[in-house]
């Protein structure tokens, strides 16, 4: 079970009344932990909430990355959001797992709960847009795997498809993966 700082089999709804999520969290979870949920509704879309507690999601990518990732696996997650999927990733072996995320308050409690599962050796969280990565310096290779799960209000958020190029071309291996395979 990955802890993503809140309960896991609580649903939060579409419409998130922060004080109610920062009072359940203390009850539930502590004043700190209460402290990162909150933190993460004030600059985080409500429906990154219920994402983390959809099974059928959770398992389909689980599945997934469980399929894909070998020994060698390097990961490039873009949208951190809790960082799950980077952590599914870890879990499931691969060798080192980066994900970028341009909101330092969504990158900095992602972070705490990477450590609070014990994967910070092994997922390192980058506060910046995946288009000011820099090769060798943010990651020391050229990853394999791509996971990207962003949204935004359209179905394809504009400029998303350059951006998947530019990442295919500047930092992902000629052979690399690309979840979900639609944007490959």
């Amino acid at each position: 079970l990955l802890v993503v700082a809140m309960a896991p089999q609580i649903t939060f709804p579409y419409i998130v009344n922060l004080f109610t999520v920062f009072a359940f969290g203390m009850l539930w979870l502590g004043v700190r932990e209460a402290a990162l949920v909150w933190a993460l509704a004030m600059v985080a879309p409500a429906y990154h909430f219920p994402l983390v507690d959809l099974p059928a999601r959770n398992e389909a990518y689980a599945s997934a990355l469980g399929e894909a990732i070998r020994p060698d696996t390097i990961v490039l997650e873009i949208g951190t959001g809790t960082g799950l999927l980077a952590m599914m990733a870890a879990r499931h072996g691969a060798r080192h797992g980066y994900s970028c995320e341009t909101s330092a308050p969504v990158a900095n409690p992602a972070r705490e709960i990477v450590a609070r599962n014990g994967l910070q050796d092994r997922v390192t969280v980058i506060t910046k847009s995946s288009t000011d990565l820099v090769p060798g310096v943010d990651l020391p290779e050229r990853a394999n795997l791509l996971i990207m799960e962003i949204y935004d209000n359209a179905f394809i958020r504009n400029g998303l498809l350059s951006e998947v190029e530019r990442v295919r071309t500047a930092l992902l291996a000629p052979d690399a993966l690309i979840f979900p395979e639609v944007l490959a």
